[in-house]
């Protein structure tokens, strides 16, 4: 019996063995088949591994069970390539699967589902993809399951949330979507929950919050939507919560106050979502353990809570992007740990508490983009652990501290962008050896900038634009081979930059000097800066050649701007010019080369002045182009093919001599924004596809040659601001659909010749409308009684029209129009006395004979009609319309008598001038007014009289101008006085009221000017006049001599324009006076004159020589004139010789220093606006000199005169805003 049990147990013992040694090898089997698939094996781990020569147990990650079977397979981070196979299921006894950090792709083998004793697997970090297979619900006993960092997609199914033993869930950086399963709640075991980086959407389910177990709640940058419940409490055992969002759905509502209960927390991430609410003021209370608070990026409000000081191991901490209002509360300073603190970009205001300075720890401070006012307290440059201070945009004030660095040895970036610092940059800076960035821009810092900043060796960015810096950029600057970002635009630096070809840029991106006195040559660092994106150095000095190879060595340029400097831009044929080099410049979306002088046409003939020639045509190859600003030129002939440029939001080509129609493929500029072409010499019709420029907001095409009817696509762009078309030859009528720009806010179709009626759709729809003109035109009808809906009107001018019909009533609405003219049409009936019409002027209603009114408007009353009725009006008609009658016979009788008696009698005789609109005022009125021409009344002689104030009997006061008979041609001159003045009417020309004639005296009567003679402002020690004031006394000027010479049908020269025939009133608008004394021309525009009218000085040279006028002498008489208000200086100066006349003084002054013969009242080194000015003065001293040309055909006309001079002022006020 015992023998027969022995042999039992001996088969029973050689079966385990034979099923042991089978399994052995069958294991080793799958792993060599498993090592046969690897097709990579970078790190050579298996030559002498994993071979049937050893045992799988002694294998490199192999572990086995005490049976000899394989219960662990650990292959992490051997960077091995292949698939998963499916034999690896059959290792029924395996525990941990990890091949972490290696290049596996393709699907997960279902056979991977026997794995049943299997705790851990891990497969983070590879390539795998595909679903996550249903059979993982499974594998009931795992524990610990990473799939992290592969292309896993689809949804998570519910079946995963089988494995009840599951510790760890880490699904991060993968392609899961779909909501999360609310079976998630039965994971009690669930301690690792990490989701980062996937497309999960959807609330977070509630059943999570059951979940008592979880420590790590990882859902960042998802796109999980609605709000944290408050059953979050139940979570006692969380560390660690990330709701970071990175999608469109974002968490909303409050953040739970009992979050802050669970004093667990060390981690809370809720940063980028829509959170809302205030926080509570004992926020810290059972938060020993915080370590991070991150809620940026939300719309939380209130104060930040006073209570915060009391998360004492507080590390990092992010308020910003919020709208927290309120102070800093000083209890910040109790965060003696804290190592970033980031408040920017809320709405706090006050100071900054000084209590900042007990956080010692400190490394970031980011407080930026608030407004925050008071000094920026010293104590932060005493924290030794600094490396970064933000504080831009703020209001914060004081100076930097001389020795800046003694304790900041650490400080990376320091950014005080666009606050209240003043002082200089202190020389020490330099020795904060590890900077990357200084952003001291938009401060009011001052003196030298330090040449010791070249030697910061990992300085990247340099940025103190906007202050008041003078002196030289320092050489070393120029050769910092980190540095990538200059911007030292809008100070008063002045000097050139170095030279040598020894300083190299070599990762140069942007540079931005524009707006100082820089001059000289551009260096090579920066024109052979290959890296460059960015170059910005318009309004400076800067002169020399840039030569044709310039965009082949800028070949990632972006953004040009040379405009205003005396650049010559190299040309040498076509195909080699600076501007057909542009084309390598792919990425260009920024041109502007304004102003610029150019050593050759686009692309032919050598000149100087401005840039000149065609436009390449190669320039509508650069596909990236955003802007394009060529204005103010001297560019001829068509507008090259733009129709590539899909980028393009700004085209500016005005201010040129461009010719042809405008190009139909401009249409396919979808996201063209704004386009001027004005001022040019454009012809054609519009193109009817405009309606296709949807995003267009800006449309100038003012003063070209443009004609037809509007296209009636035009009116189809339903959101543009601003339309610009006057002064072309549109013609037509204006359609009704003009009313669908409802959202326009200036409108200018001025001087066309337009006709058909005004449209009654240009009502209260357009409420945003301040600015309408349809001035000069052949309009029609009525003005429509919804112009009293324009409840924004400013400025309405509809004069020069066939209008006709009354001023509607409803007009009086219009309580913010400041300015109406309505002169020259065929008006009638009562002007509205309420609303705006108190303050208007008798000029809004010139020539509108019908019209009536208040006196002030000198206009005839108003008859009251309403007392009379059918009979009263009979009883006039039978007897007192005869009576009348009779009366006027019999004086007609008596002043036929009395002029056959004239002849022989010498008697005085006033004759008012034949025109019922003008006031007649007898001799004897005169004689009154003037205190007898008392010489108390005398303010003014000239070559053909006097001039007196004279007050009327109802207090109006005058100007007489009586005319010295014994001067040889006074009776011509008092003739085409009264020729002219029967037809001139203008709004800077000198209103004459009457006349008053007889044998012994000849007078006219004036509108009296009460700021006198831009001399009495010129040459008074206490009275001056202002940049502004005398660039708006040239454009009056100006705008006389225009309408004199082109707005007439027979022109008038002037003959004797000089300072003092130009008068001021109380507002200082200029109106220019004796514009009559001349003979009207006739045929031809030149005559011969033998009386000397002209002033010395003042007179065109061949006036002198030949005594030939013109309106070119005028013109030549307004160029003196310019330079006279700008100079401040009489041509009589003793300074002036027959050498040196004003106007060669000036002309040598472009060469050498304006400043030194400009007006010193408006222009002073050191002022703020001293670049805008030099630049306007400058531009008005070229006109002078062009309108002063020795030869008529050299002079430019009056209405490129005022055109040019409206230019200069705007360019002037735009330069003015930007500092």
């Amino acid at each position: 019996m015992a023998n027969t049990l022995s042999f039992s147990v001996l088969i029973l013992l050689t079966a385990l063995l034979c099923m042991t040694v089978t399994c052995f090898n069958e294991d080793q089997s799958v792993l060599l088949q498993f090592k046969a698939h690897i097709t990579s094996n970078p790190l050579n781990v298996w030559p002498y591994d994993w071979s049937s020569a050893t045992s799988v147990c002694n294998w490199i990650g192999i572990s086995c069970g005490i049976n000899g079977r394989v219960t662990s397979l650990n292959l992490p981070n051997m960077n091995l390539y292949g698939t998963i196979l499916p034999s690896l299921g059959k290792f029924s006894l395996l525990l941990a699967l990890n091949m972490s950090g290696n290049s596996f792709h393709g699907h997960l083998p279902s056979e991977l589902a026997n794995l049943q004793r299997l705790e851990l697997m891990d497969l983070s970090h590879n390539e795998l993809s595909g679903g996550i297979p249903l059979w993982f619900g499974n594998l009931t006993k795992l524990q610990h399951l990473s799939l992290n960092g592969n292309n896993f997609t689809g949804n998570i199914s519910p079946y995963l949330f089988n494995m009840i033993n599951l510790e760890t869930m880490d699904f991060s950086h993968n392609f899961f979507q779909g909501s999360l399963p609310h079976e998630i709640g039965n994971l009690p075991k669930l301690k690792i929950l990490r989701l980062r980086y996937n497309r999960l959407s959807n609330p977070i389910p509630a059943a999570i919050y059951n979940v008592s177990s979880l420590e790590v709640a990882d859902f960042m940058f998802n796109n999980f939507s609605g709000s944290i419940s408050r059953n979050i409490e139940n979570l006692t055992k969380l560390r660690e919560i990330y709701i970071f969002d990175g999608g469109n759905a974002r968490l909303t509502g409050h953040i739970p106050a009992s979050i802050f209960d669970i004093c667990s927390l060390r981690y809370i991430l809720l940063g980028r979502n829509n959170l809302s609410g205030t926080l509570l003021i004992d926020i810290c209370s059972n938060q020993s353990r915080l370590e991070a608070l991150y809620l940026a990026q939300n719309q939380l409000n209130g104060e930040i809570p006073s209570g915060l000081g009391g998360c004492r191991k507080l590390q990092n901490l992010d308020f910003s992007i919020n709208r927290f209002s309120g102070q800093i509360p000083r209890s910040i300073g109790n965060l003696t740990g804290l190592k970033e603190l980031y408040l920017g970009d809320n709405e706090l205001k006050g100071g900054i508490p000084w209590e900042v300075g007990n956080i010692l720890n400190l490394e970031v401070l980011d407080i930026g983009e608030m407004g925050l006012t008071g000094l920026v307290p010293p104590v932060l440059f005493n924290i030794s652990t600094l490396k970064t201070i933000n504080l831009p945009n703020n209001s914060l004030s004081g100076s930097l501290p001389w020795d800046i660095c003694l304790h900041l040895t650490s400080l990376e970036r320091i950014d005080f962008y666009r606050n209240e610092l003043t002082g200089n940059v202190p020389k020490s800076i330099g020795n904060c050896t590890f900077l990357q960035l200084i952003g001291l821009g938009k401060n009011h810092l001052s003196g030298e900038i330090p040449e010791e900043i070249g030697n910061l060796q990992h300085l990247r960015t340099l940025s103190m634009g906007g202050n008041n810096l003078t002196g030289s950029i320092p050489s070393k600057i120029f050769n910092m081979s980190t540095i990538e970002l200059i911007a030292l635009q809008l100070n008063k630096l002045s000097g050139h930059l170095p030279s040598s070809s020894e300083y190299k840029l070599p990762k140069l991106t942007v540079i931005s000097l524009a707006q100082n006195r820089l001059s000289g040559k551009l260096p090579s660092c920066i024109t052979n800066a290959s890296t460059l994106n960015a170059l910005e150095i318009g309004h400076n000095s800067f002169s020399g050649f840039l030569p044709s190879s310039f965009g082949n060595n800028l070949r990632l340029l972006e953004w040009l701007s040379l405009q205003y400097n005396n650049l010559s831009l190299e040309y040498s044929s076509p195909e080699h010019s600076f501007l057909s080099s542009l084309m390598n410049c792919r990425t260009l979306r920024h041109l502007s080369i304004e102003s610029t002088k150019y050593g050759g046409v686009l692309p032919a003939s050598i000149e100087s002045s401005q840039l000149k020639g065609n436009i390449p045509m190669e320039i509508g190859n650069l596909s990236r182009l955003i802007a394009l600003y060529l204005a103010n030129n001297d560019l001829v002939g068509p507008i090259p093919s733009l129709g590539r440029l899909q980028k393009l939001e700004g085209l500016s080509l005005y201010g040129n001599k461009l010719q042809g129609s405008i190009p139909n493929d401009l249409c396919e500029l979808k996201m063209l924004y704004n386009l001027s072409l004005h001022s040019n010499l454009l012809d054609g019709s519009l193109p009817a596809c405009f309606d296709n420029l949807t995003s267009l907001r800006y449309l100038s095409l003012g003063s070209n040659k443009l004609s037809s009817n509007f296209p009636s696509t035009l009116w189809r762009l339903s959101n543009m601001l601003q339309v610009d078309l006057s002064s072309n030859f549109f013609s037509g009528p204006l359609p009704l659909d003009v009313g669908n720009l409802k959202v326009v806010i200036s409108m200018d179709i001025s001087r066309n010749r337009l006709s058909g009626n005004l449209p009654s759709t240009i009502n209260g729809d357009l409420n945003g409308l301040t600015y309408l003109s349809f001035a000069e035109n052949a309009l029609q009808g009525h003005i429509p009684e919804s112009f009293g809906q324009l409840t924004s009107l400013e400025f309405l001018d509809l004069s020069r029209n066939n209008i006709s019909g009354v001023i509607p009533k409803s007009m009086e609405a219009l309580s913010h129009l400041k300015y109406l003219n309505v002169s020259f049409n065929r008006l009638e009936g009562q002007i509205p006395t309420g609303g705006p019409f108190r303050n208007l002027s008798a000029e809004s209603f010139e020539w509108s004979k019908a019209l009536c009114g208040v006196p002030q408007l000198q206009v005839p009353p108003c008859e009251d009609s309403s007392h009379h009725g059918p009979k009263v009006s009979v009883l006039v008609l039978k007897y007192i319309f005869p009576v009348i009658a009779a009366i006027l016979l019999a004086i007609l009788v008596i002043i036929l008598v009395r002029r056959h008696k004239w002849k022989g009698n010498k008697q005085n005789r006033e004759t008012p001038l034949p025109l019922t609109t003008w006031r007649r005022i007898s001799y004897h009125q005169l004689r009154v007014a003037t205190d007898g021409f008392s010489e108390s009344s005398l303010i003014g002689a000239g070559n053909f009289g006097s001039v007196y104030k004279a007050t009327l009997s109802d207090a109006i006061t005058v100007a007489v101008k009586v005319f010295n008979l014994h001067i040889d041609g006074a009776f011509r001159s008092f003739d085409s006085k009264c020729e002219v003045m029967r037809s001139i009417r203008h709004r800077n020309l000198l209103k004459i009221i009457s006349s008053c004639s007889n044998e012994d005296f000849k007078a006219l009567v004036l509108e009296f000017m009460p700021n006198g003679s831009p001399e009495k402002w010129l040459y008074s020690r206490t009275s001056t006049l202002n940049i502004l004031q005398k660039l708006d006394i040239m454009i009056d000027v100006a705008s006389a001599l225009e309408h004199l010479h082109h707005g007439l049908q027979t022109p008038v020269i002037h003959c004797d324009l000089k300072p003092a025939n130009v008068l001021l009133d109380e507002d200082m608008v200029a109106h220019v006076s004796d514009f009559g004394i001349a003979k009207l021309l006739g045929e031809g525009e030149t005559m011969k004159q033998n009386m000397t009218m002209a002033t010395i000085g003042y007179m065109a040279p061949e006036y002198g020589t030949s005594g030939i006028v013109s309106t070119e002498g005028d013109v030549y008489s307004f160029g003196i004139l310019l330079m006279e208000i700008l100079t401040r200086k009489k041509l009589t100066d003793e300074m002036f010789t027959s050498e040196m006349s004003l106007k060669h003084f000036l002309k040598e002054s472009l060469f050498h220093s304006v400043t030194k013969v400009i007006d010193a009242t408006i222009l002073q080194e050191g002022e703020v606006h001293y670049t805008a000015k030099i630049n306007c003065i400058s531009s008005v001293i070229e006109l002078a000199l062009d309108c002063s040309a020795e030869l008529p055909s050299g002079r430019k006309n009056m209405v490129d005169v005022v055109a040019e001079l409206k230019k200069i002022k705007t360019r002037y006020l735009k330069d003015a805003r930007t500092r």
